[in-house]
């Protein structure tokens, strides 16, 4: 009787164990479907043209569909996040200043100390959205863009600058000026060498010529 109950009682504990297996996978399969439904319908707005999120191989694309991701796990619907990226979506599209803003943003790298040499435009992280919302509260309060930016490279620092020359291409300068130089410097010298030899060739065509021939000795 004992073997039997004990028999029943994992039977009944592998039941429970494969339903609860089997419902994780069909909920895994479930939020999936949804996730794809959102990045396979929704346009990318990091400025990609006509991309959806899932093509899309931006920073920015990636970061939407963890947010995505985030947003379905806490138990929104596909409806709920639809709507709200599409409102901030075209938010974007219309905004007055999104010219001088993607002028800003993606001339510009965020300061946030973790993400190396990412302009704004691209920084997924809070720090970049937050000097977004900064760019433009200034933006609709008049300032210009060249304004906006000294103020943010003066309080950032020079090396935030995007449209700076980086140090790889400093170097490549420097060695193409020396390259240059150094070819100047060999045709400069070939050159003075070949008029070195002309000269020291008619110099001595000249000496020849005006030198007096030696008498003539009569034959005995």
């Amino acid at each position: 009787m004992k073997i039997r109950t004990v028999f029943q009682a994992i039977i009944l504990l592998f039941v429970a164990f494969a339903t609860g297996v089997f419902a994780q996978d069909g909920g895994d399969a479930a939020f999936e479907a949804e996730l794809q439904q959102l990045v396979t319908t929704l346009y990318c707005y990091c400025g990609c043209e006509d991309t959806i999120i899932q093509d899309c191989e931006c920073d920015t694309a990636r970061a939407i569909e963890e947010e995505f991701r985030t947003q379905l796990e806490a138990g929104e619907t596909v409806q709920h996040i639809r709507t709200d990226y599409l409102e901030a979506y075209t938010a974007r599209l219309n905004y007055p200043h999104k010219t001088e803003l993607a002028q800003l943003t993606g001339s510009l790298y965020c300061d946030c100390g973790e993400c190396e040499e990412l302009t704004i435009l691209h920084c997924d992280c809070d720090t970049a959205r937050a000097i977004e919302r900064n760019f433009r509260a200034q933006l609709e309060a008049g300032k210009s863009i060249e304004h906006i930016r000294a103020d943010y490279l003066q309080t950032a620092g020079l090396q935030y600058d995007a449209l700076a020359p980086t140090k790889n291409n400093n170097l490549v300068a420097s060695l193409v000026t020396v390259v240059v130089l150094l070819l100047l410097g060999g045709v400069i010298i070939a050159f003075m060498r070949k008029m070195r030899q002309r000269g020291e060739a008619t110099g001595g065509n000249r000496n020849g010529s005006d030198s007096p021939k030696p008498p003539s000795v009569p034959e005995g």
